[in-house]
């Protein structure tokens, strides 16, 4: 075993398959298995230690297979690893699913035990496992509410509903194909806004399909064509002034808002529950 002059460590990233990823992230970071192991000998050279490796299987990675790939590949260059530097460490990035409309049912009790089962085949003498699962903790910490400001019956033969967030004030993932849940929030009865609104005429433009259900497509209240989120069905029809509650937006939602075209970013409210009271 070599030493090391400093308590330095490193690992290095592998790229591995991001199949089954809503969001790849492949192709700008990660090296081949061959080039790890001589990074790993750059980095001995220089009083560094190289105790693992790391990969990511893409955000919001929907298929199992792609972790236990992701250890295979890790698993072609462990041994070696081993006898020359000692590893022990793996972190197996994040990709945790979260409930979306557009996400099927999947359970990280899935991913652990496919997880547990590979690093046990593939990995011997692992000793540190590393996880990050940013997404599966923040997206179902978030919430975004937003009002209808318009309704239009679009050439393209859909209702449209225009609202005060978009693409570029909280609802930025819609480009990576993310479908949030969308409860609709009628206006109280008994409020201001409730009577102006009965007070004039609306239309709501849609038309109810055989399993009695109104859809709409979703679009932000920017001039830019991108700003265009996702089709959605209520069971009733929605007016002007109703709420719409975008669900589970707490991973990327606030971060990636800007003030594009003059908009003011949705206000944030911090909402604490406390189990014990």
């Amino acid at each position: 075993m070599a030493y090391f002059k400093t308590p330095a460590e490193i690992f290095i990233r592998l790229a591995v398959d991001t199949s089954g990823s809503m969001v790849p992230l492949s192709g700008k970071f990660g090296v081949t298995p061959e080039t790890a192991l001589e990074l790993m000998h750059y980095a001995e050279q220089r009083s560094l230690k190289p105790i693992g490796f790391t990969f990511h299987t893409g955000s919001q990675c929907l298929r199992l297979d792609t972790w236990e790939n992701a250890i295979k590949t890790v698993g072609s260059v462990w041994k070696p690893a081993q006898q020359d530097f000692g590893v022990d460490f793996l972190d197996i990035g994040g990709g945790f699913a979260v409930p979306y409309a557009s996400t099927p049912p999947f359970h990280l009790e899935d991913i652990a035990t496919v997880v547990h089962r590979n690093v046990a085949h593939y990995l011997p003498g692992l000793q540190r496992l590393v996880l990050e699962p940013g997404r599966a903790i923040a997206a179902t910490a978030g919430a975004l509410l937003t009002s209808v400001t318009g309704i239009a019956k679009r050439p393209d033969g859909n209702t449209w509903l225009y609202i005060d967030a978009g693409v570029f004030s909280g609802l930025f993932e819609t480009i990576d194909n993310i479908r949030y849940p969308v409860k609709v929030v009628p206006v109280p009865e008994d409020s201001l806004q409730s009577k102006f609104l009965h007070s004039i005429q609306q239309q709501s433009f849609s038309q109810v399909d055989s399993n009695g259900l109104h859809t709409y497509v979703l679009g932000g209240q920017t001039c830019d064509s991108l700003d265009k989120l996702f089709s959605f069905t209520t069971p009733k029809a929605v007016l002007i002034g109703d709420r719409l509650l975008f669900q589970n937006v707490g991973a990327y939602g606030y971060s990636l808002e800007s003030f594009f075209n003059g908009y003011s970013m949705p206000v944030v409210k911090i909402i604490s529950m406390n189990a014990w009271s």
